[in-house]
C-alpha cells in the first residue's frame, strides 16, 4: 500500500472525454451527468480549470513518481449477502453502508493529498502524486486516519 511506483496515465478513448463521465452528487441527488471524469491531480498537471476539459486531446501521457492506495470492505460480499436476503431494507442498508465508507474514505484521501482515480464495487483506487519521501508519509498519515474513521464506521452500524 505504501510502495512507490511511476505511474503512466493514458486513456483509450482517442480524441473523446464524453465517454468517461461522472455523475453530479450534490445537492440535487438527482444523478446528473457533468463533466468527465479526470481525476482532480490530473486536471491540475494538465493545467486545465474544469470549464476547458473538452478541449483535452486524448490520447494523452506522462510518467511521474507516485504512491498507489487500493482498498476494500473486508467480507463485504458476506456482508452484502446477509442483507440482501432481507429484501428491500437490506439494499437500501448496503448502498447506506457505501455511500458511508466512500465518503469517509475519500475525505482522508484528499485530505492527504491524494486523488481519488476510481471506485470500483466495495473498492478504492487513489493516487498520491510525489516522490517516496514525499508520498510515503502522506499516504500512512491517510491509512491512519481511515482506521479511525471506519473505527467510527463500524460503530455507527452496530447501532
Amino acid at each position: 500500500m505504501d510502495k512507490s511506483d511511476k505511474v503512466k496515465t493514458e486513456d483509450s478513448n482517442k480524441g473523446k472525454t464524453g465517454n468517461n463521465d461522472k455523475f453530479d452528487t450534490g445537492e440535487s441527488g438527482k444523478g446528473q451527468r457533468s463533466e468527465p471524469l479526470i481525476p482532480a491531480y490530473l486536471v491540475q498537471k494538465l493545467g486545465l480549470e474544469s470549464g476547458e476539459l473538452s478541449q483535452l486531446c486524448l490520447p494523452c501521457s506522462f510518467s511521474e513518481s507516485a504512491g498507489i492506495l487500493n482498498t476494500d470492505i473486508c467480507s463485504f460480499t458476506d456482508i452484502t449477502q446477509r442483507l440482501s436476503a432481507t429484501g428491500h431494507y437490506g439494499v437500501e442498508d448496503i448502498i447506506e453502508i457505501l455511500n458511508s465508507y466512500f465518503a469517509a474514505m475519500y475525505h482522508c484521501i484528499c485530505g492527504n493529498g491524494g486523488s481519488l482515480i476510481k471506485y470500483g464495487g466495495d473498492s478504492i483506487f487513489a493516487v498520491f502524486p510525489g516522490t517516496p519521501a514525499e508520498v510515503v508519509p502522506r499516504m500512512i498519515r491517510c491509512k491512519e486516519e481511515m482506521q479511525k474513521a471506519l473505527q467510527k464506521l463500524n460503530i455507527r452500524f452496530k447501532e
